[in-house]
């Protein structure tokens, strides 16, 4: 009998147990969280976000950082469920409000493309704002920039060379482009296509193409790199020297935006085409993040004067708000007349 007791009584202790683990899966616990897809450039902007917003708002952020055309085929290709986004590029983010996958977005901040190095480039003591494409043409020195068709700031890279090309009257973009890989140039007065193929062939004794443009970061410490084509604000996040490069190429001044605008890219063999213009990012909150209060929270912040300030300091200039939104969402305008 008394054994009879102990079997229910344990049975009614493994019932009690298995039915409070199932509860506690099923239930709602510990901080909340935010899902948030940026630009590998804007990465170290964000995570001093994250340390100044998560801690005071109780919630946790799960960032994702990678080029921009990659977040932009995850929410579009392969519905990857991220509240909010911030790219690049802003006309991704505008395609993707266009097709109703994001709710509301606005032009974010602005950039330049920039020649990153190392003491340990090779010519390093010799390379200068006039002879700087001289150097990088040389057999003996290796380039790195980003995968086009992944992120912006590749397909800008072959954009800054395929200007340079005519800006300087020499064959830049032929020499160190079309000679080591198979993307191929086209020009036809004045207008410029660049050919970028879905797989990419690439002589890696020349060139070297990563995912995204802070990936080649260990590379140009290492050596194994002499120069990149980054974003100002990435050389300068990583503390590498860099050439500034005239304002005609450098894809980074608005008074040349019709010059920059003579480039078109064929992304993936053609199946996305991408019209060069002043590198403007945009910010943009997606259907699963609208109803959300800590996305409401999140935005408000970045537009906040510590994030603004946040944001300078990386080296970004932060453009005036001014969302377009679909549906009930008139807290974005309250944004735009405070900042």
């Amino acid at each position: 009998m008394e054994r009879t007791k102990l079997v229910v009584l344990f049975t009614i202790l493994a019932v009690i147990i298995v039915i409070g683990v199932i509860a506690y899966e099923l239930l709602p616990h510990g901080k909340p969280e935010l899902k948030i897809a940026t630009a590998g450039s804007l990465l170290p902007s964000f995570t001093d976000f994250n340390e100044n917003f998560s801690s005071k708002k109780g919630v946790n952020i799960d960032y994702i950082a990678k080029g921009s055309v990659a977040i932009y085929r995850d929410v579009l290709e392969f519905g990857k469920e991220y509240q909010i986004i911030a790219l690049a590029d802003v006309s991704l983010v505008e395609d993707l409000y266009n097709k109703g996958l994001v709710v509301a977005y606005s032009k974010f901040v602005t950039n330049a493309m920039v020649l990153a190095y190392t003491d340990k480039s090779k010519y390093a003591s010799e390379i200068t704002k006039d002879n700087w494409y001289e150097i990088i043409m040389k057999e003996d020195v290796k380039v790195g920039f980003s995968n086009p068709n992944m992120d912006p700031c590749g397909y800008r890279a072959l954009a800054v060379m395929a200007l340079a090309s005519q800006y300087y009257g020499t064959s830049i973009f032929e020499s160190i482009v079309e000679n080591n890989t198979n993307i191929r140039m086209n020009t036809y007065e004045g207008s410029i296509t660049i050919n970028v193929p879905e797989d990419l062939e690439v002589n890696t004794n020349k060139i070297t193409i990563r995912d995204k443009s802070v990936d080649l970061e260990a590379l140009l410490q290492s050596r194994e790199l002499d120069y990149a084509f980054l974003y100002r604000s990435t050389a300068k996040d990583l503390g590498f020297k860099y050439i500034e490069l005239p304002g005609e190429i450098n894809l980074g001044d608005d008074k040349f935006d019709t010059n920059y605008r003579r480039v078109t890219v064929n992304l993936l063999g053609g199946k996305h085409v991408v019209k060069i213009k002043t590198i403007v990012y945009g910010i943009g909150i997606t259907k699963y993040g609208k109803d959300s209060e800590y996305v409401k929270e999140f935005i408000k912040f970045v537009y906040s004067s510590k994030g603004i300030e946040i944001l300078k300091a990386h080296g970004f200039k932060v453009l005036t708000p001014n969302f377009r939104a679909e549906g009930d969402m008139e807290w974005l305008g309250e944004i735009s007349t405070r900042t």
